[in-house]
């Protein structure tokens, strides 16, 4: 007994000032890390859980909404003149359709929102994000011009 005391008076290895041994210091650390982990995981969660349910209501989702909504071609570019960037005719198995390229509208965009309109001026296919829409980009090939698209042989659902 007296052999612990003098160690625990002289600071030695097994205890420190205070007469705490390093191994309870470990388990303290240890639980305290093991609560910290679980800790930033649940705020982590909590965080992706906000993103998620914000997400949908980020403005550019509700801008193609927007462009959707408006009865005819003339009406879209009157009401959105600044966001029409180009407005192309485009021919598809022998009918000519209008394509009205707005500006990239959702989040993280990797290409424009395209609307086509058809004959009779009435919106006939849309995308929110022709980058990621491949179905849209082997349909519609509104890049090339009419004339291009109207030369002999050419199929005019194939890229030239």
């Amino acid at each position: 007994m007296r052999k612990v005391k003098e160690n625990i008076e002289m600071g030695g290895k097994n205890s420190n000032d205070k007469g705490v041994s390093p191994r309870v210091v470990q388990r303290l650390v240890g639980t305290v890390w093991i609560i910290a982990k679980y800790a930033l995981a649940t705020v982590g969660a909590l965080l992706l859980l906000v993103v998620a349910v914000i997400l949908p209501d980020i403005p550019g989702a509700k801008r193609f909404s927007r462009y959707c909504s408006y009865p005819d071609k003339d009406a879209l570019i009157a009401a959105e003149t600044n966001d029409v960037t180009i407005v192309r005719d485009c021919s598809l198995n022998g009918t000519n359709y209008v394509v009205v390229v707005m500006k990239p509208c959702r989040f993280l965009a990797s290409g424009p929102a395209v609307l086509v309109y058809g004959p009779d001026g009435r919106l006939f296919d849309k995308t929110g994000d022709e980058g990621d829409d491949s179905r849209f980009q082997h349909t519609w090939h509104w890049r090339k011009s009419l004339p291009d698209r109207n030369q002999p042989g050419a199929d005019p659902t194939k890229p030239l």
